[in-house]
């Protein structure tokens, strides 16, 4: 096993997903609230820019250069794709 980054501080994980080429992870979390991208040396880590749209994201997926991300910002939930 390979500790990309340590002492990170979050409350509530969400999801994890890895771009096509293996390059980067993507990792939603609900406190703070927010889409962080790692690159997969765990040189870089950066909080995606949502645009405003995902307020409350609970899990994500990554496929053709889409991220697809879950959100539960109100009762029905939404889905949003983001190109990365």
């Amino acid at each position: 096993a390979t500790t990309l980054v340590s002492n990170f501080q979050i409350s509530f994980p969400g999801g994890l997903a890895v771009s096509g080429d293996g390059a980067w992870l993507f990792y939603t979390t609900y406190a703070p609230e927010g889409v962080y991208t790692l690159s997969s040396d765990g040189s870089m880590m950066d909080l995606l820019d949502t645009q405003g749209l995902v307020v409350r994201p609970t899990g994500v997926s990554a496929a053709s250069g889409i991220l697809w991300i879950a959100d539960a910002s109100d009762e029905n939930g939404d889905i949003f794709s983001i190109n990365y």
